[in-house]
């Protein structure tokens, strides 16, 4: 299939888009009115509430009254919020779950051009998309995703230039198409990361597990990219620490030496700059890593026994 060509709605892959929102419904709704003019034949959008603590669902309703809206009952995180509409999706019989962060727009053929590639490589589990900051379009923000460095606890350097995607690599859930089959195998998100390192860690598994990673290079999507929270707020600086820990934890030749050294590292970084609220949230991201770790080993003995 030519990129040029269009795909009919006979042939078309049922593709659900899940787009979470938590009290940004004006993001929402610039991202649902460039979903409403996607030419893809066969999409069904489905809006996940996660919980929000102002208007959005009422902004949304009113805006969009046709949209599936799920409302969730808890803030579940990102991985527990996107898992709602994916079992939706799934339950369906979505051919593919198309992941779209709500402070995105994206152009009228974005899920063509991501169908279109799904199709074209039949063993990419994951497709990724070009993106573009919102405030500069013309600039590349991330050419599918990242690649992480496990010699430097996993931190992760955006992809801005064509690359191809395997071990250590990671697509970003900004926007991503996953295939029905590959969910099917590898499992959701995991909702063990509330936030961050969530797409990193289904990268992995997908990868891990045989599928292939693919971009679908002739897309761009505008990202703002860090519209739920700031990039100092204490609290994204737990999430950042717990996530951290716990991709360690399921990732790392030997994770309970770089769990430690990355510790150690990050607490004397704080406390030499005297940044005494950011070590604060630190120890608190470290504790929530720690908890969370040993309730999972917990259950793990009480399996066993």
């Amino acid at each position: 299939m030519m990129a040029d060509q269009k795909i009919s709605i006979v042939e078309a892959p049922l593709v659900y888009c899940v787009v979470l929102n938590w009290n940004g419904w004006q993001d929402t709704l610039a991202c649902l009115a460039s979903l409403m003019l996607q030419d893809y034949p066969n999409l069904v959008v489905v809006v996940v509430d996660n919980c929000s603590q102002n208007d959005s669902v009422v902004k949304i309703k009113q805006n969009y009254p046709l949209i599936k809206l799920l409302e969730t009952k808890a803030n579940l995180g990102f991985s527990g919020g996107n898992n709602v509409g994916i079992r939706l999706a799934l339950e369906n019989d979505a051919d593919y779950v198309w992941l779209l962060n709500n402070d995105t727009v994206a152009p009228p053929d974005t899920a063509t051009k991501l169908v279109t590639k799904a199709l074209r490589e039949p063993r990419a589990g994951e497709v990724g998309t070009v993106l573009h900051h919102m405030n500069s379009p013309r600039t590349v923000q991330a050419w599918g995703g990242a690649i992480l460095f496990p010699w430097a606890f996993y931190r992760a350097r955006l992809v801005t230039i064509p690359h191809e995607f395997g071990k250590n690599t990671a697509l970003m859930a900004a926007s991503v198409l996953l295939r029905r089959e590959t969910l099917m195998q590898v499992g959701l998100l995991d909702e063990g990361f509330f936030m961050y390192y969530e797409d990193s860690d289904l990268s992995f598994r997908i990868y891990e597990s045989g599928w292939a990673l693919a971009v679908a290079e002739d897309t761009a999507v505008l990202h703002k990219e860090g519209a739920s929270l700031g990039a100092l707020s204490p609290v994204r600086v737990r999430y950042s620490i717990a996530s951290t820990l716990r991709f360690m934890h399921k990732h790392a030749r030997i994770p309970i030496l770089m769990q430690g050294l990355f510790c150690v590292a990050v607490v004397f970084n704080k406390i030499r700059k005297r940044e005494w609220i950011a070590l604060k949230s630190v120890l608190a991201g470290i504790d929530d890593a720690w908890r969370s770790q040993y309730r999972a080993n917990s259950n793990r003995v009480q399996e066993r026994t």
